[in-house]
């Protein structure tokens, strides 16, 4: 995947098994997956026992540092080196980690000093605009939804402005094991409380 190998994508808290950001792995992107330093040692293993397989298959060639990164991003803490060494990052992004409340403000504020906007690069010898953005999914877990409040309340207090992707259709088309039936497969269109938003900085003045 050509067109991917010089852009970078994020993951934010991706736990010890980084589906998204695998996912970007096997479309060509450099990543960094990150969390707590806790978290990393199961996360690192994870990372290289699957990208082994992504890269194979998918003809990349080996694993090396410059394709795939794994470090701790305190979200309270200022941005990782690394992180600042592979800006402006084409995309961020970040599953399921809203339902704490707490953790909210945090977030938003690590994602005001990621998403950057009319940032110029090089394409076809001119000078290009581009922005970082971000997608951020979640399950709703909480029983009055607080997982909305990131993006009614966090996100405009640090300048970034949020949308609703409708997934409805993504999620009709997939297929998974049900647990009643072993070897029979479901739509996950009636998945109940997915959903996904499109993060970036505001235009407004």
């Amino acid at each position: 995947m050509t067109t991917n190998k010089n852009k970078t994508v994020l993951e934010l808290g991706c736990g010890t098994a980084p589906v998204a950001g695998l996912c970007a792995l096997s479309l060509g992107y450099r990543v960094v997956f990150s969390d707590l330093q806790s978290i990393l040692p199961s996360t690192r293993r994870n990372v290289e026992l699957n990208a082994a397989r992504i890269f194979d298959y998918r003809g990349f060639g080996s694993l090396c540092k410059e394709t795939v990164d794994v470090l701790e991003y305190d979200w309270n803490k200022m941005i990782p080196e690394r992180v600042s060494e592979l800006s402006p990052l084409s995309l961020v992004i970040c599953s399921d980690c809203l339902y704490r409340r707490e953790l909210h403000e945090s977030l938003a504020k690590v994602l005001q000093g990621l998403l950057k906007k009319d940032t110029l690069h090089k394409s076809g010898g001119s000078d290009e605009k581009d922005e970082t953005v971000a997608l951020i999914s979640f399950q709703v877990r909480s029983d009055n939804k607080e997982e909305f409040l990131f993006f009614t309340e966090s996100l405009p207090r640090v300048g970034l402005c949020a949308e609703s992707i409708n997934i409805k259709g993504i999620l009709s088309s997939m297929k998974m094991p049900t647990k009643s039936k072993e070897g029979q497969y479901s739509s996950m269109g009636n998945a109940q409380g997915l959903y996904l938003y499109l993060v970036k900085a505001s235009h407004e003045a």
